[in-house]
């Protein structure tokens, strides 16, 4: 670290010890998976609090997992008695909730004979040539059914973590090359118990429920091959033996949270607080898990965080949220950089629309990027401001007004739409000429000797404003 930029990796390649320097527009990305990026995270960056004498991170979360496997009579299911003429295998998914959070079943079953219908299924798919067996050893008169249980473990998101709870810290153990490796303490509290005895209770209800009658089901009792006529008890405490051990599904995440400075680790765009160029990705900045498999939401906010920036004025606290595929801005100023590529020659369609007088933004084009010195005076010195404001604050003229190319040129006309209704910016720039159309109607036409390329950016501007955005589109003009 240099201040509070990365400025140097250092690194082991082929036993030989190295050292790559980082430029300051250069962001680091930790994505090595939750353990080993917290690791990285209290071991280099400082990360972490130091109420129990050590670097630690809280609010680490898992999945409750549990495989309950019965076995149903096909004539229950609405099926025929006897081998089929076809192959038999399906997956389901059926959702719940337990005290306001969230369990599923991923539910398989299959006509083969054993107790692994999942196994079963994958294996299938790939394997035309074992239909024949497949269809060989086929159960004439029962459906093998495995319901998966998947639960939400409660998350503690506290920068000062409670030591009964669940959280990472660095041990006394050290790795290959001297740094201290991760200790990770993972536990259920009462709510986590209470959610897993729900839900291996509802999955015992829902086979039950699609059996009919108990003389069309039996259970699976935890031996090979082994079925019994009842379910077996569900323990409040410990379930039973259908349960995978805590943290056993690889699902870790949530102890670099994202969320607002002072109260979490990261920013909703994976930026560490107080480091200009550092980054989480994937399940460890989730503040919550939910029951659903991490990965596509992880892959989400890498790619949000790969193709956007948000730099705040020091001092300032902005936010750009979102909702679906909206875009919101929050908070002081700043500007939300799209960070994927530069455009020269384009046409942007966007549309925006704003809930109070006076509410305050811009679409800003061919700006220097994140990365300029002093960057978000250097866009408005040396990129293009298409303005957002009905009231052209501060002065009420014409050139800070809606449709202005800021400060350089007015508009010819004022079409905008009532408060809460979509406006539709199209905003093209073609060498030095750039024009700007508001709800259909040309409104601006520029001849500039600024910048001919750069990057585009939505700017957050102050608070009380709240201006939203959304199905931005962009077209490369030759």
């Amino acid at each position: 670290m240099s201040g509070n930029t990365i400025s140097s990796l250092d690194l082991v390649s082929d036993g030989i010890p190295r050292t790559l320097m980082i430029p300051p527009s250069c962001a680091v990305v930790l994505a090595a998976g939750t353990v080993e990026s917290t690791r990285l995270a209290l071991d280099s960056l400082g990360v972490g609090s130091t109420t129990f004498g050590t670097s630690r991170a809280g609010n680490l979360m898992a999945h409750l997992r549990s495989n309950i496997t019965v076995r149903i009579k096909r004539t229950a299911l609405g099926l025929p008695a006897g081998a089929p003429a076809d192959l038999e295998t399906t997956a389901f998914l059926v959702r719940g909730k337990s005290g306001g959070r969230q369990f599923h079943f991923q539910i398989s079953a299959a006509a083969t004979g054993g107790i692994n219908p999942e196994k079963n299924m994958w294996e299938q798919i790939p394997d035309v040539e074992f239909q024949d067996h497949i269809r060989a050893i086929q159960d004439p008169n029962w459906i093998t059914i495995v319901l998966r249980g998947i639960g939400e473990m409660v998350g503690n998101p506290n920068l000062s973590p409670d030591p009964a709870a669940s959280w990472i810290d660095l041990s006394s153990e050290v790795d290959e090359v001297g740094r201290r490796r991760a200790y990770v303490n993972l536990v259920k509290n009462q709510s986590d118990t209470q959610l897993w005895f729900d839900m291996d209770t509802a999955a015992f209800q829902l086979a039950a429920a699609l059996a009919g009658q108990p003389a069309n089901i039996e259970y699976w009792n935890g031996q090979i091959n082994a079925w019994q006529q009842n379910p077996p008890p569900v323990d409040p405490q410990t379930g039973g033996f259908w349960r995978d051990r805590l943290g056993s599904t690889h699902h870790e995440a949530g102890t670099l949270y994202a969320g607002s400075p002072g109260s979490s680790v990261s920013d909703t765009n994976g930026k560490f607080h107080g480091i200009t160029n550092g980054y989480a990705a994937g399940p460890a900045v989730f503040p919550s898990l939910g029951s659903a498999n991490p990965s596509l939401t992880a892959l989400s906010l890498a790619r949000r965080s790969a193709d956007w920036q948000l730099v705040a004025q020091p001092g300032s606290q902005p936010q750009m949220l979102r909702f679906g595929a909206v875009l919101e801005t929050l908070g002081g100023y700043g500007l939300y950089f799209y960070i994927k590529e530069q455009f020269t020659n384009f046409k942007l369609w966007l549309e925006w629309r704003e809930t109070h007088t006076g509410d305050n933004s811009g679409v800003f084009i061919r700006t220097p990027g994140p990365g300029a010195a002093n960057a978000l005076q250097a866009a408005v010195d040396q990129g293009h401001e298409i303005q957002i404001d009905d009231i052209g604050a501060p002065d009420g003229a014409n050139i800070h007004r809606t449709g202005a190319i800021y400060a350089l040129q007015a508009p010819t006309s004022f079409p905008i739409k009532p408060l809460g209704l979509w406006n539709t910016y199209l905003i093209e720039a073609n060498g030095p000429l750039i024009k700007v159309s508001l709800n259909g109607t040309p409104i601006n036409s520029y001849t500039s000797s600024r910048q001919p390329t750069g990057y585009f950016a939505l700017q957050a501007h102050d608070f009380p404003s709240r201006i939203q955005f959304r199905n931005l589109q962009v077209k490369k003009l030759p």
